[in-house]
């Protein structure tokens, strides 16, 4: 996955708040870094792994087509996103966790959820999903 820092907003422990551009979207997320080091980024696209704090809402999403696949802002201001993708493989992890991984194709990027944030049970491979989450994180690979 790669996003492109637009701006910084705030310092926050162990991250940056920034304004990043991911694909067609400009949203608002939490960035790995030194206010410097993401400074250092403004322009130019990194490659990012991601991650969130929680899942808030999530939905299955019938005759769901790729196309409306991506990673999208939900609150100016605010580190919250929709993410729309496709099931692509569900793992057990042990007798109460199973992960999921929805694959977003807008990247190709991939997001995984388990059990506790998502009833992965009423989810088979192929499905279309919506997940709504809180503290959406990037994390520049290589820096």
């Amino acid at each position: 996955m790669a996003i492109t820092v637009i701006d910084v907003i705030a310092q926050e422990p162990d991250c940056c708040r920034a304004r990043v551009q991911y694909r067609d979207h400009e949203l608002v997320a939490l960035v790995r870094g030194t206010m410097d080091e993401v400074r250092s980024m403004i322009g130019t696209p990194r490659t990012v792994e991601i991650g969130f704090s929680r899942v808030t809402e999530w939905k299955l999403i019938p005759n769901f087509s790729d196309d409306d696949s991506g990673i999208v802002g939900t609150d100016a201001g605010s580190t919250s996103a929709r993410i729309r993708g496709r099931a692509c493989s569900k793992m057990d992890v042990d007798d109460r966790t199973e992960l999921i991984d929805i694959y977003v194709q807008a990247g190709p990027d991939f997001v995984t959820v388990d059990t506790s944030e998502v009833d992965t049970a009423g989810i088979s491979i192929d499905d279309g999903l919506e997940v709504q989450v809180e503290g959406l994180r990037f994390y520049p690979t290589g820096t």
